[in-house]
């Protein structure tokens, strides 16, 4: 009789493959995609900052057309002028520092066409009348529409 010999176990196929750590693949995609959100991210928190700023801007515009009948011309002159001035730095951070007919000139080129300059051009020369003689109503039109394109221009 024979002996019996050792017991053989059964054939145990290799244990699948484990998902740690990934391929060097799927690293460069972790990465890839990282850096695509931090981007969106960084782009989103910019563009609530500006809608922010521009809203608060329009939000002064408001308030000057909403107190003008109470304070008069001469109050509407000086601070549609520095609204006007605000807002400008805000679009183009240069325009600070710009004065006489190089700020019409960068006015009018931020204005859209079709859209007469003047009543905001003669904002520049109603701050030193005592009594300023200029369309009110229209000033604050043309700076509602100045705005409005250079909002649609600026932040989108």
């Amino acid at each position: 009789m024979m002996t019996p010999g050792p017991t053989l176990r059964d054939i145990h196929p290799a244990p699948p493959p484990s998902w740690w750590p990934p391929a060097y693949g799927w690293w460069l995609l972790a990465v890839v995609v990282l850096i695509l959100i931090a981007g969106a991210v960084l782009y989103m928190s910019r563009r609530v900052r500006r809608r922010r700023r521009w809203r608060m801007i329009h939000d002064e515009l408001l308030a000057l057309r909403e107190q003008y009948p109470r304070e008069g011309r001469a109050w509407l002159a000086a601070g549609l002028s520095a609204w006007l001035r605000r807002a400008a730095r805000l679009h183009d951070p240069r325009a600070a520092s710009l004065q006489g007919e190089a700020w019409d000139a960068h006015i009018g080129a931020c204005a859209p066409r079709g859209l007469d300059t003047a009543p905001l051009r003669v904002l520049r020369t109603a701050l030193y009348e005592r009594e300023p003689s200029f369309d009110a109503e229209a000033s604050l039109a043309a700076a509602e529409r100045w705005l409005r394109h250079v909002v649609s221009r600026r932040v989108k």
